[in-house]
């Protein structure tokens, strides 16, 4: 287990495999610059809330080290699984942006909310949300694949 506070985690980091990143991540800055390493077969990585992200209107950005991507078809939703919290990751994507919607009633963010990375398939991540208690009504937030 390695701990972040929120320095580290507002100055971006790269994550080494089978690691599990203990986030002091506020939401008053962007958790973003974060790279996930080789997608080996085997190995995972899992960030766990240790703070509450109940700050401005800002995301948890993940990429995938060059040249890797997620695996297709992976199935994320966060607090009440509306259409904006919810997404389905393509064989193409290389980013996941979890938005905390700016909201006290975020749907991840929590103290104890977890994303947890694994690899099947040499070279992509496949993705869950691990625990996800968010915070109020849990409906602000959003969920995003991507491949900018």
């Amino acid at each position: 287990t390695t701990a972040k506070d929120k320095t580290a985690v507002d100055a971006g980091f790269s994550i080494t495999d089978n690691t599990i990143i203990d986030s002091a991540w506020d939401g008053t800055n962007d958790m973003d610059n974060i790279i996930l390493p080789a997608a080996t077969v085997g190995n995972y990585v899992v960030i766990r809330q240790t703070a509450e992200a109940d700050g401005a209107d800002k995301s948890l950005i993940v990429d995938c080290a060059s040249g890797e991507t997620f695996a297709g078809d992976d199935v994320l939703s966060i607090g009440t699984g509306t259409a904006a919290q919810s997404d389905v990751s393509a064989a193409t994507d290389t980013r996941l942006t979890i938005g905390n919607g700016g909201t006290s009633n975020y749907g991840w963010g929590a103290v104890g909310d977890s994303v947890v990375f694994f690899c099947r398939t040499a070279g992509k991540w496949n993705v869950k949300i691990g625990s996800c208690g968010g915070n109020g009504t849990g409906a602000g937030g959003t969920v995003a694949f991507s491949a900018p």
